[in-house]
């Protein structure tokens, strides 16, 4: 056996145990041939054993049986003595050394008494070398003082306890119950991470449907643009002075989509001297506008004559108070134009 030394902390746990006497729990008392006799029953003597050094801790050793006499009867019976000299052993090394005896008396076969007498060797060479070790494995039975006092305390005993039962499964309800408790607890972790499954599946749901709603806010705070639509207008005309200008008419559009109008058709009886006197300046002006007679030096003095007079009659209006109503021209369907110019 290999020996482990003990630590300083165990060295000292271990003695502190020892010094210790043992309490009236832990004894034993019979009939003595002087009086009654105090002692420490072989079992309880290997408990303390386990509990002080643990169950790993110690080892036995009988290093020699001894049969001192067997006698027979003339009835048949037996009687026997045997000495055990044994040895115990730490695991650090440390050893002690004691013999035990044991008899057997009247014994009806010689199995029966060395039986007997063998058992009774071990178990008292066990204690007696127990008790080397210190006073909590029963050195202190050999100090009449403890032994007169403790006798007279009273000798509680240790109570009888089914949960301290090392019981087979099927009958051991402290296993069941725990067992029943470890369901419970496994229950209740597969419980709570279900529920924590949930919750992460509902705030990503939450996440979700605020990300969908500020992209709708964004596409709402976006701004409009409208793209313009570029028409070009085309006008189409004669280049003949007399014949009287026919213009096609088209759309044109700016950012608010408005139409403008075609160009304005003068009527038959139209004369550019006669409308200098009368004037309609608005209806010339858009006319030559849209025409292709910007360049004639005569139209352009008229242009310039025109001018001049309608502004003498807007100032002559203006003083006396004078509206004037817009000419019929303006107020006749511009069909009805293109009609009458087409007849002349």
């Amino acid at each position: 056996m290999k020996h482990i030394p003990y630590t300083n902390e165990e060295h000292l746990e271990i003695t502190n145990k020892l010094k210790r006497s043992l309490g009236p729990e832990w004894l034993a008392q019979r009939g003595g041939p002087n009086g009654r006799l105090t002692y420490i029953e072989g079992h309880t003597a290997i408990n303390l054993a386990n509990e002080i050094f643990g169950f790993n801790g110690w080892t036995s050793e009988i290093k020699e049986t001894v049969v001192d006499f067997v006698d027979v009867n003339d009835n048949g019976k037996i009687s026997l003595g045997v000495s055990v000299a044994m040895r115990i052993t730490l695991k650090d090394g440390t050893f002690h050394d004691d013999i035990g005896y044991g008899a057997s008396e009247n014994a009806r076969s010689k199995a029966a008494a060395f039986d007997k007498a063998k058992k009774q060797a071990v178990t008292d060479a066990t204690k007696r070398v127990l008790r080397n070790f210190g006073n909590a494995l029963g050195n202190c039975l050999y100090d009449k003082v403890y032994v007169s006092n403790i006798g007279k305390m009273a000798n509680p005993q240790i109570k009888f306890s089914p949960q301290n039962l090392h019981r087979h499964a099927q009958f051991n309800t402290q296993k069941q119950q725990e067992q029943q408790k470890a369901k419970q607890l496994e229950q209740q972790k597969r419980h709570e991470q279900q529920l924590e499954l949930q919750r992460q599946r509902q705030q990503q749901l939450q996440q979700q449907q605020q990300q969908q709603q500020q992209q709708k806010v964004e596409v709402k705070q976006e701004p409009l643009t409208i793209q313009p639509n570029t028409n070009t207008e085309t006008h189409t005309g004669s280049n003949n002075r007399d014949s009287e200008t026919t213009s096609a008419v088209a759309s044109t559009s700016n950012n608010n989509n408005v139409v403008c109008p075609g160009p304005l058709m003068p009527e038959d009886s139209f004369s550019y001297e006669t409308w200098l006197v009368e004037g309609d300046d608005e209806f010339f002006v858009q006319m030559l506008a849209n025409s292709e007679f910007e360049e004639d030096g005569e139209l352009l003095g008229l242009i310039t004559q025109q001018q001049n007079i309608s502004q003498q009659s807007n100032a002559s209006e203006s003083n006396l108070g004078v509206r004037r109503e817009p000419p019929l021209s303006d107020l006749e369907d511009p069909s009805n134009k293109r009609t009458k110019t087409s007849q002349s």
